[in-house]
This record gives structure tokens, C-alpha cells and sequence, in this order.
């Protein structure tokens, strides 16, 4: 939790700047407390992997991080590769290690009172990347806002419908959402939405008949007048696509050039890919920017190639065939995992999809969800076979 908030403090104080090419010296004292955060993750999971391999959500995360280790070798580039694999999958690092420890501690308040305090400061670098984008946009001539800080907020969501506190529970989720949209990020925005029928049933317990009184004044007066001006940046942001003959901001081309690379390769590759760290220099090399392809199924499809698409979509789609058994063990997280995976799918179908440090409030709700769930289990059993031994 230190390492955490120290990591969240370091990025508020020495934010990335896109504007420029070189890297902001300074970046390195958040990303050496991440290093350090994700060394005790490792230590402390890393005795525990047949418990993590038990967990049918936690073994597809397993296998993906172990191809993404096992493909740091190739291209032969490993310290590179390995930076790469653990910022790319930082956020998996760090569910293993929530969820171990969760199953490990007796005081499970405890135990989501440290994990409440790391997400408060989660919260805090997001809304501050939408600040500082917003006031860097307010002196550029740029027409139309786009804040990263989208991609950080959207991930916050599920993480917000967990708080006990009902009325904190409320507030925080209404401020994501509009974050979301006033972001500028279209696919956050549509997330937010997509999401929404499902977290009314989180939302329904907190409203009181006060609440009506205080959303029309401050709806009139600030809600209202925020939500046009980003559902307005959104609409020029879809107009200006459709008029420069392009879709998501230039989406089309990305994924072209990555779909046709790909299988101009011989089967070997288009079974297991090109290698950890191989989108960012195709699209240097064809189209001038080291970036990912703004699709993570293609990101994870040229990467690791079929085998990798498969354990990919059972990542995913695993969230809609457990959501019914979680629904009825923990009735306080009721459709949490179609939330997950609603929100998860249309991210990583618009933007970016890997497991990385925007992620990990996503993951950390996943390791909070699973390791009540394997506690409770456990609990069951244990009284079970309490009433077989009294019964003999």
C-alpha cells in the first residue's frame, strides 16, 4: 500500500508528458517504486502459485503472464523485453499478490481497509491526468480534448461499486462516469454507458430522496453544463474522423497494418506470434509512432499469435460464465463480473488491452472478488466437515 500511494504520488508529481519525444528524467523515481512493488508482489505470490493455479479466473491470468515471460526471449532483446513484461502485465503482478495475501490474513477488513487507501490514491492520480490534460488543453490549439486519463478512470469503476459506504459508494461512481465522458476517451465514455444497467443495482440502496434535490441544483449548475460540453467534444471528435475519411482517430490504419503484417507470416508465427514488445516497432517502422495497436486483440494477436487470442478470450469471456456462481456466493457483488467484462470488452476492443498500471484497480477488485469467494468456500467446507465429525 506504501509502495502504492508513493508510486500514485511520484506520477502526480512527475507526470508524463506527451507533448514532447524525450522522457522526462524525473519518470524514473515512480517507475523505481513500481519496480519495488512489483518485486514484493512476486515474492509474496510466488509461493503460491499452485493456490493461484486452482482459481479457474486466476490460471488464465497465470498463463498469460507465463507466455508473456517465456516470449521475453524472443526477439533476443531479454532485459528490454523484461521491462517491457512487467509494466505491460503490472497489473496481474499485482492481483496475484492481493489475492494471495487475502486468503493468507485472518482480518479480511483489514485487509480491504489498506487495499480502500492505495485506491483512494488511485483515484486521485486519475482525476489529476484529467486536470492537467484539460488545463495543457486550454493553452493549445488543439480543437478537440482527448485526456489518457480516460483510460485510468474507466478502470476505477468496479472498484467504486464495492464500497461499503453507500453514499461514498454513490458520489465516486456519479464522478467516474462523467469523468469518463468529459475525458474526451469515446471508448471510455462508451464503457461508462454500456456498464451502467448493471450498476444500477449497486446504485438503487444510496439514493435517498434528498439526493433528488441535490442532483437538480448541482445538474443545473454544473452537471448539465459539463455533459454538453464533453458529449459536443465527442460529436467534433466523431465528425472530424468521418470528414478525414478515418474512424478512431486513426484506428483503420493501425489495425491494418498490424492485421496484414501479421499474416504475411508463415504459420509458425501466426500460431505463436512475433514476440513480446513486436507491435510498437512494426508501427514505428509503417507508420512513424511506437504505440500499440489500439485493438488488445490484435496487440495480443500479433504478440503470441493464436495460442495467445485463446487465452485472451477465455480471460475475458471466463467473467461471463462465473458471474452467476459469484452472484449467488457473494450477493454484495451481484453482476460484478458482467461489469468487469462489459467494461474490459469495449476497452479492449477500442483501445488499449493489456494488463498494465491503468489496470490495476480493475484487477484488484478481481483478486478482492475471488478471494472472498475462495474464503467463503473454504469456511463451508470447514463446517461441513465440523458437522460430519460431531454426526460420527
Amino acid at each position: 500500500t506504501v509502495l502504492a500511494a508513493l508510486y500514485y504520488v511520484l506520477n502526480i508529481l512527475f507526470p508524463t508528458d506527451y507533448s514532447i519525444d524525450a522522457d522526462n528524467p524525473n519518470r524514473i523515481y515512480p517507475q523505481l517504486a513500481m519496480a519495488l512493488m512489483a518485486a514484493l508482489s512476486v515474492g509474496v505470490f510466488s509461493v503460491s502459485i499452485k493456490r493461484i493455479w486452482r482459481n479457474s479466473v486466476m490460471r488464465g491470468f497465470l498463463i498469460l503472464l507465463a507466455l508473456a515471460l517465456i516470449y521475453v526471449l524472443y526477439p533476443l532483446t531479454p532485459l528490454v523485453n523484461l521491462v517491457y513484461v512487467s509494466r505491460m502485465y503490472m497489473a496481474i503482478i499485482v492481483m496475484f499478490a492481493l489475492y494471495v495475501l487475502l486468503l493468507r490474513i485472518k482480518d479480511t477488513g483489514c485487509w480491504i481497509k489498506y487495499v480502500y487507501i492505495m485506491y483512494a490514491f488511485q483515484l486521485a492520480f486519475s482525476l489529476s491526468i484529467l486536470l492537467m490534460d484539460k488545463i495543457g488543453f486550454a493553452g493549445s490549439a488543439t480543437e478537440q480534448f482527448d485526456s489518457n486519463a480516460g483510460f485510468f478512470l474507466i478502470t476505477c469503476i468496479p472498484m467504486a461499486l464495492a464500497i461499503p459506504a453507500k453514499r461514498v459508494r454513490l458520489y465516486i461512481y456519479c464522478i467516474l462516469v462523467l469523468a469518463c465522458i468529459y475525458s474526451g476517451q469515446r471508448s471510455a465514455a462508451l464503457a461508462a454507458v454500456a456498464s451502467f444497467p448493471f450498476c444500477l443495482s449497486y446504485l438503487r440502496p444510496c439514493i435517498r430522496k434528498s439526493d433528488l434535490l441535490v442532483s437538480l441544483i448541482l445538474g443545473s449548475l454544473v452537471v448539465l453544463p459539463l455533459l454538453a460540453d464533453a458529449i459536443q467534444n465527442i460529436h467534433e471528435r466523431n465528425v472530424y474522423d468521418i470528414e478525414h475519411d478515418d474512424m478512431g482517430s486513426g484506428r483503420l490504419v493501425f489495425w491494418g497494418i498490424v492485421l496484414v503484417d501479421y499474416v504475411s507470416h508463415g504459420i509458425v508465427n501466426l500460431i505463436a506470434g512475433n514476440g513480446t514488445n513486436s507491435v510498437a516497432p512494426l508501427l514505428e517502422r509503417m507508420y512513424g509512432l511506437a504505440i500499440g495497436a489500439h485493438n488488445g486483440w490484435l496487440d495480443i494477436l500479433y504478440t503470441f499469435g493464436v495460442i495467445g487470442v485463446l487465452v485472451y478470450g477465455s480471460i475475458q469471456f471466463r467473467f461471463v460464465f462465473r458471474n452467476r456462481k459469484i452472484s449467488r456466493m457473494l450477493p454484495s457483488m451481484r453482476n460484478m463480473y458482467l461489469i468487469i467484462f462489459i467494461i474490459f470488452f469495449v476497452k479492449s476492443s477500442t483501445s488499449h488491452g493489456y494488463f498494465d498500471t491503468d489496470t490495476i484497480p480493475f484487477l484488484t477488485t478481481v483478486a478482492m472478488v475471488e478471494g472472498l469467494a475462495e474464503k467463503k468456500r473454504l469456511r463451508k467446507a470447514d463446517h461441513k466437515k465440523s458437522a460430519i465429525s460431531v454426526t460420527q
